[in-house]
C-alpha cells in the first residue's frame, strides 16, 4: 500500500489541534476519500474525514463539536470530521483496522477500514460531490 509518510496540510494542522483537545487516547475509525487518498495513494481530493467510530464514546461529542462541518476548526482549516455513525461493515471489522500515521499524534489514532471488505474505496469514489 502506498501510504503517505507525511500528513499533508491542512489535515496535519487540523488533526494536531483536534489531538490537543482530546483528553485521552482516542481512536477514529476512518473510511472514504481521506483513506483512499492518504493510505492507498489514490488521487482524490476531499474536505472531510468520514468517521464511523470515535472511541471511547466519551470523546465523541466533544471532538465533533470542535471539528464537524461549520465548527471553528472547519472554518479555520477548511476540512472537517463527518461522523458517519451508521455504515454497512462486517461485524468483526475492528480486527482488520490499519493504523494510519502511527505515532503522529499524542492522543489520536487514525485507523482505516479494510477497503475490500468495508467498501471504503467505493464510499470514497461515490462521495466525491459531497466532499468538495
Amino acid at each position: 500500500m502506498p501510504a503517505s509518510k507525511k500528513i499533508p496540510e491542512p489535515w496535519n494542522s487540523f488533526l494536531r489541534e483536534l489531538d490537543e483537545k482530546a483528553t485521552e487516547e482516542t481512536r477514529l475509525d476512518c473510511m472514504g476519500g481521506f483513506v483512499v487518498t492518504h493510505l492507498y495513494g489514490f488521487s482524490r481530493e476531499t474536505t472531510d474525514l468520514d468517521v464511523l467510530v470515535i472511541a471511547p464514546k466519551e470523546q465523541l461529542n466533544p471532538l465533533l463539536e470542535l471539528a464537524r462541518q461549520g465548527s471553528p476548526l472547519h472554518k479555520k482549516h477548511k476540512v472537517y470530521l463527518d461522523y458517519v455513525g451508521v455504515a454497512k461493515v462486517p461485524e468483526d471489522y475492528e480486527g482488520r483496522l490499519t493504523e494510519m500515521f502511527s505515532k503522529a499524534y499524542k492522543r489520536l489514532r487514525l485507523c482505516a477500514l479494510d477497503p475490500l471488505r468495508s467498501g471504503a474505496i467505493q464510499a470514497g469514489a461515490k462521495h466525491s460531490t459531497r466532499s468538495r
